[in-house]
């Protein structure tokens, strides 16, 4: 008699254990999805953020244009594209000697 209680008993505790188990695999596997789905949304904002940051500064840009004379404005894009191409230059000496070009 107590051989037929044990394996009940046995029985019942697999049957919840294997329930248990399921439930947590679900739950890990959700966990899993939200953690990624969180990792893309940062990602976005983040790309969003230095978007804005752009916008920003394409309309500041803009509108210090509107004060300015038509030969005023030519005379700034210019100047903004050789400060961009000094940017530019800099950035790839930088590149240079970081990547030990010169020593």
């Amino acid at each position: 008699m107590k051989g037929k209680k044990f394996d009940a008993h046995k029985k019942h505790f697999d049957k919840l254990a294997l329930r248990l188990r399921q439930e947590n695999k679900l739950f890990n596997d959700d966990n899993l999805r939200l953690l990624t789905e969180n990792f893309d949304l940062k990602n976005e904002v983040s790309r969003l953020k230095r978007d804005i940051e752009i916008y920003k500064e394409w309309n500041e840009r803009l509108l210090e244009y509107t004060e300015l004379t038509k030969e005023q404005i030519k005379e700034k894009i210019e100047l903004d594209k050789q400060k961009g191409r000094v940017f530019e230059n800099m950035e790839f000496i930088l590149k240079f000697f970081n990547s030990g070009g010169i020593l």
